[in-house]
C-alpha cells in the first residue's frame, strides 16, 4: 500500500505556493481558492429569486444532480419543500442543483415550481470541476472531489452562512414536526449529522488514517479536538464517516485556513483516484480533527429515506435502532 503525502502547500501559514494540485502521477489543473473569483466566472447559472433579509443567515441546500432521475428528484424536492413550507418567511434559502450536466429549461422550472414561495432555486454546472483529464474526469470520484473540496468554493462566493446536504436520493420524513434550520441556528451547530458508520471500504480504511496522521505530524498538530469527546472511536484506529448523503454544515468552519488545507492536501494526495477514498469518511476527519466537540450534533428526532443504498431507513429517534444502515455507530451527544 502506498501513502502520498504530497503537500504543494505549507503548514505552518496554509497559504498556497502553486497553482496547480500535484498528486501522485496525477494533476488537477484548477486553479486554487486564490484565483476563485475567475473560476467560476464561466460557470452556467440558472436562477429565480425569493425573499432576501440581511437579518436572515443565509442557507443553501445542495445536491449533485443528474438528468434522468426526474421522479427521483421530485420526490426529494416535494418532502424538502414539505419541512421548509411552514418556517418560509423565517429563512434565507437557496436550493442548488450542481451538475456537470446540462438540464432542460423545463426540468429547471419544475424545481421553480416545487419550491414557489418557499426558497430560491439555482442550477450551476460544475462541467469545469472535474479531474484534468481521462476516463475518470467524472463520475464517482469527481463526486468525492466535488463534495470534499470544491462545494465550499461555491458556497463562499454565494456568501452562504450555512448548508443542509440532501442527495437526490434521500427522502426526508413527511412527518417531520419542527424547524431544522432553526433547530441549527440556535444550538450554533458547526456539524450537524443523522447517523455514524464505521467505513467499509477497505483500501479507504486501511490508507485514510494513515495519511492523517502523517498530515498531522508533518503539520504539528499535537491532537484532534475531538480526542477526548469520542474517545471510544480513537482516530486513528476507527475509521468511520457521518453517512453524508445527509448533513448540516457550517460554511465558515470549511473555509477556515486550516481546513481549507487539510481537504487540499487530501485532493492532492491522489487517495481519491488511487484508493477511491469518500468524501464522507474525509470530511469526517476534518471534523474530527479540527471542529471542537460540542458543535458537532446529532440531530434529534429526524429521519430519512437513502434511495440508492437499498432504501435504507436512516432514524435519531431514542437510540437510533431503527435505522437499519450497516455497521451502524451508536448514537453519540457531546458529553462535557
Amino acid at each position: 500500500v502506498t501513502i502520498f503525502l504530497c503537500l504543494s502547500v505549507q503548514c505552518n501559514s496554509f497559504q498556497t505556493t502553486s497553482n496547480s494540485i500535484h498528486f501522485g502521477n496525477h494533476t488537477d489543473t484548477r486553479r486554487l481558492f486564490s484565483d476563485s473569483e475567475n473560476r467560476c466566472a464561466s460557470t452556467e447559472i440558472s436562477t429565480n429569486e425569493v425573499h432576501n433579509s440581511e437579518k436572515k443567515l443565509k442557507w443553501a441546500i445542495v445536491c449533485l444532480a443528474r438528468p434522468g432521475k426526474a421522479t427521483e428528484i421530485l420526490k426529494r424536492n416535494e418532502l424538502i419543500q414539505r419541512s421548509l413550507y411552514p418556517y418560509r418567511n423565517t429563512h434565507d434559502v437557496t436550493v442548488i442543483f450542481f451538475s456537470e450536466k446540462s438540464f432542460p429549461a423545463s426540468a429547471i422550472e419544475a424545481w421553480k415550481k416545487t419550491f414557489k414561495d418557499t426558497a430560491s432555486v439555482q442550477y450551476i454546472n460544475t462541467k469545469e470541476r472535474g479531474f484534468a483529464s481521462g476516463p475518470e474526469r467524472f463520475g464517482y470520484k469527481y463526486m468525492c472531489k466535488f463534495f470534499t473540496l470544491d462545494l465550499y468554493d461555491y458556497l463562499r462566493q454565494g456568501g452562504y452562512h450555512y448548508y443542509m446536504r440532501c442527495d437526490t436520493d434521500c427522502y426526508l420524513s413527511s412527518s417531520l414536526s419542527f424547524d431544522l434550520l432553526q433547530w441549527a441556528e440556535d444550538n450554533q451547530v458547526g456539524y450537524g449529522f443523522a447517523l455514524r458508520k464505521l467505513e467499509a471500504h477497505r483500501p479507504t480504511a486501511e490508507t485514510l488514517p494513515v495519511w492523517c496522521q502523517r498530515y498531522m505530524q508533518q503539520c504539528h498538530i499535537a491532537k484532534a479536538t475531538t480526542e477526548v469527546a469520542m474517545k471510544e472511536t480513537p482516530l486513528f484506529t476507527t475509521c468511520f464517516n457521518f453517512y453524508n448523503n445527509w448533513h448540516i454544515g457550517k460554511v465558515s468552519f470549511f473555509l477556515r485556513p486550516d481546513v481549507q488545507h487539510f481537504l487540499m492536501a487530501a485532493n492532492q494526495s491522489g487517495g481519491i483516484l488511487k484508493h477511491r477514498w469518500g468524501d464522507s469518511t474525509i470530511q469526517a476527519y476534518a471534523v474530527r480533527i479540527f471542529m471542537k466537540p460540542q458543535e458537532i450534533v446529532q440531530v434529534p428526532n429526524f429521519s430519512y429515506i437513502h434511495g440508492s443504498h437499498d432504501n435504507r431507513v436512516v432514524s435519531t429517534f431514542g437510540d437510533g435502532s431503527a435505522s437499519n444502515v450497516p455497521q451502524r455507530l451508536p448514537n453519540w451527544r457531546y458529553k462535557e
